[in-house]
């Protein structure tokens, strides 16, 4: 017999079937499911070429109905389902599922055994892809089996072999769709068998997240299994209520299907509380509902509700904070952080403002969601401006403009930024005290190691990594390159864009080496407020050697060479010109005499875009340990632990130990 199949709106080709085979195969899973199936079973056999001989799904649902046909199997575009009562087993949609076959065959059968009356009744559908608007059914015969459920045969099969149904791609495909669901079941042992091997979805389930846990409510016990499922699954986020028979009884969207973050899971809740639940909805005549006790309206369920809503909001900052390190990788590859300097000032700067955008993205990682690249930077930076501030717990009013806090959200903000700041005095004071072990071993190096330290390798490798001594605000630009590398790194840190390829200086001193280049580019105000910048340079001398009038002078041809070039010698740059020994001679004393007027220690001479100081080691020293006494004091920082620290590592008074010293040094700056 053929029938008609009857359809609505649109034609069967515009439709939106199934075009790819993974999903047509889940739409015809689903059938079975919803037909009351516990097993699916997909079994294929291979051709002698590779192809497949053969593709059935074998389910032990209720079968078809003949009698109902027309208005089930033989509708399209329109279904039944929709009038059972039951909850997440109905997938089921608008009959669109039986014509997925066209995604891998030409044709398709369905062998069925359904019950009427007592007896178990088989026949069979036949649809083709060259007539889709008709089906072929043969007559009806009584047979004698116990169990019901259907057969679907693939005929002409097409596009796919059997090692596509083999592959990880194709059972990862169908655990992302049915792991949800076959978890639900697993107490009712639903299954889908691929080739005698059971469809294994545990993969897909985040075991450092997921777990079982009990709640109580009143005189109620409720053991809930949180899931986390890896990647995405096919289906919203839900609660299942499920009672003591493991029946579920009604489902809810958890409240975190719109959220921002990628983060699918499901929660499981078994409780014979439910044994009598009937929920409120259009399935039931809402007159009768008085005679029932346990609704979405009783106390227990909303109190429930609340529980189940702070499990998932705890698991999910759990799992934003640990993805958070990621985060940050990639917003500093994106250019999301500004830039900081490669000292060890600028660095701790840097990593305090990590670990307060890391909290911040814990907390709230909506207020970086669905920002583009220059939003994050106008945000990101602002946070950096502000934690250079006293006002760094101000934070948290900015933040609840942009994103509303919760009471436990601001809680939470307010204690990291208390605590990151805490964690910075910390290692801001570590910091310092590794200062005062620089200064003691520079003291060994330049007094009692005096006759076997030189300039190169050891005054200037450990000033080049201890450049502080001279001011927190420079940066290293060069050390010990000519003056022509040097100028051109310095135009390069202050401006950012110029060529250093083909940048020359015609000076015949362009090829002399001062020790230490240092610059900064921040802004000096000038008397009519006009901003400038500032630039050091540090000319070191081995402890040995006097600083005289010819050291003043070599110090001259610098900045002689400096001023008499047009790239710099701008009103509004100011330029340092440091020369450093253990000693200095009368001509350096009397130079002292003739600047005393500018009230400028170590000066001598100046002039409106220049300045050059003579410094002793111990000028150095001693300005240092001014600027920290307070500090020192609150370290109770003992120098002899100096003394004792290098009398444990054997240094003695040589050409090694200077080495031994320097390299000290270095140790002390990468840690």
């Amino acid at each position: 017999m053929r029938k008609k199949i009857q359809i609505y709106d649109r034609s069967i080709e515009t439709a939106g079937i199934c075009k790819d085979y993974k999903d047509a195969i889940a739409e015809f899973i689903w059938n079975s499911f919803d037909a009351d199936a516990t097993t699916v079973e997909i079994e294929t056999k291979a051709n002698q070429i590779g192809g497949l001989e053969y593709l059935e799904i074998r389910d032990n649902g209720k079968g078809i109905c003949y009698e109902t046909i027309d208005t089930t199997f033989g509708a399209f575009l329109v279904s039944s389902k929709g009038d059972n009562p039951k909850w997440s087993n109905i997938h089921g949609n608008e009959g669109k599922g039986r014509f997925s076959f066209t995604a891998l065959a030409h044709e398709a059968t369905w062998e069925t055994v359904y019950e009427k009356d007592g007896s178990k009744i088989k026949y069979r559908i036949t649809i083709s892809s060259d007539n889709k608007d008709y089906m072929d059914i043969t007559e009806r015969e009584n047979v004698h089996c116990d169990k019901t459920g259907t057969r679907l045969i693939f005929n002409q099969i097409y596009g796919i072999n059997k090692h596509n149904l083999k592959s990880i791609d194709f059972k990862k495909s169908l655990s992302n769709v049915f792991a949800w669901f076959l978890y639900l079941n697993k107490d009712k042992d639903f299954k889908i068998v691929i080739d005698g091997e059971r469809l294994d979805y545990s993969d897909i389930i985040d075991n450092e997240i997921s777990e079982a846990i009990d709640i109580r409510i009143e005189e109620y016990e409720f053991t809930v299994h949180f899931i986390k499922w890896i990647g995405k699954i096919r289906e919203r986020y839900y609660y299942y209520f499920i009672d003591s028979k493991h029946y579920e009884k009604y489902k809810q969207y958890t409240s975190f299907n719109k959220d921002s973050i990628e983060f699918p899971h499901s929660l499981y809740i078994i409780s014979d509380y439910f044994d009598g639940f009937v929920p409120i909805s259009g399935k039931i005549d809402k007159n009768q509902i008085s005679i029932y006790s346990k609704t979405q309206k009783d106390s227990v369920f909303t109190n429930l509700i609340k529980e189940l809503k702070n499990l998932v909001e705890n698991k999910r900052k759990k799992f934003v904070k640990e993805r958070a390190p990621e985060i940050i990788k990639q917003f500093n590859k994106e250019g999301a952080f500004p830039k900081f300097k490669n000292n060890r000032y600028d660095q701790e700067r840097k990593r305090d403002l990590e670990e307060v955008v890391t909290e911040i993205y814990s907390v709230q990682p909506r207020i970086f969601q669905k920002c583009n690249l220059e939003q994050k930077k106008s945000i990101i930076g602002f946070l950096n401006l502000l934690l250079d501030t006293d006002e760094r717990e101000n934070i948290i009013n900015i933040m609840e403009d942009i994103a509303r806090l919760t009471p436990e959200e601001r809680e939470d903000l307010n204690n990291v930024l208390k605590k990151t700041s805490l964690i910075r005095i910390i290692k801001t004071m570590k910091m310092i005290e590794n200062r005062f072990v620089v200064i003691g071993i520079l003291k060994k190096l330049v007094y009692e190691l005096s006759n076997f330290t030189n300039e190169r390798d050891h005054i200037q490798k450990a000033i080049e990594e201890n450049y502080w001594l001279f001011g927190e605000q420079y940066n290293l630009v060069s050390a010990d390159v000519n003056f022509e590398k040097a100028l051109k790194e310095y135009l390069y840190v202050i401006d950012g864009n110029i060529d250093k390829e083909i940048y020359k200086i015609n000076n015949q001193d362009r090829l002399r080496r001062p020790d230490i280049f240092i610059c900064r580019s921040r802004s000096l105000e000038f008397q009519n407020t006009t901003q400038g910048e500032e630039n050091i340079i540090v000319e070191l001398k081995e402890p040995k050697v006097e600083l005289n009038k010819k050291i003043y002078r070599q110090v001259e041809d610098y900045m002689d060479l400096i001023m008499n070039e047009s790239k710099f010698n701008s009103g509004l740059r100011k330029w340092k010109f440091i020369m450093v020994s253990t000693t200095v001679d009368d001509f350096i004393k009397d130079l002292y005499k003739s600047q005393e007027d500018k009230g400028k220690p170590f000066l001598v001479r100046w002039d409106r875009r220049f300045e050059i100081y003579a410094m002793t080691w111990d000028d150095i020293f001693k300005s240092f340990e001014i600027r920290h006494r307070y500090l020192l004091d609150k370290l109770q920082f003992n120098k002899a632990i100096i003394e004792e620290e290098l009398e444990a590592k054997g240094i003695e008074l040589s050409r090694e130990g200077s080495n031994i010293l320097t390299e000290k040094l270095l140790d002390l700056q990468a840690n």
